[in-house]
């Protein structure tokens, strides 16, 4: 992302904030439960723009 932004990390458990490094690299850690997490990110820019990804992490104990 961009460097000044403001990062809002929200799981279905938990809502963090991360301000970026001069790099654009931000790195959070959250707790998942097992099965399907659905894990949303919101940058919100200098400029007050708004963007966000949602993913779908799936947390396992099966061996593979």
């Amino acid at each position: 992302t961009i460097p000044g932004s403001t990062v809002i990390v929200s799981s279905e458990t938990d809502e963090q904030v991360a301000a970026p490094a001069e790099n654009g690299n931000f790195s959070l850690t959250t707790t998942i439960s097992e099965g399907a997490n659905i894990i949303e990110v919101i940058s919100i820019l200098p400029s007050g723009e708004e963007r966000k990804v949602i993913r779908t992490v799936t947390y396992s104990t099966e061996s593979f």
